[in-house]
């Protein structure tokens, strides 16, 4: 009525095909075994961020560039 928003938080759906890009920073003494742990689950299985799994939201699949 006012304007003003009482939700906590505000939600975005984004089309089925959409690309993201992040990167990992591992201190460097570590990055052998971090390699290991990250492709031994990151890339074998489909991550869920955010909310709404039970709908089908925020369902990825995570790859390796380099």
């Amino acid at each position: 009525e006012n304007g003003k928003s009482e939700n906590l938080w505000y939600e975005e759906v984004i089309p089925r095909s959409s690309k993201f890009y992040f990167f990992v920073a591992v201190p460097e003494e570590d990055i052998a075994a971090y390699e290991v742990e990250f492709e031994g689950y990151m890339l074998e299985n489909i991550v869920q961020i955010g909310a709404n799994a039970t709908i089908g939201y925020g369902f990825c699949k995570i790859s390796k560039m380099l």
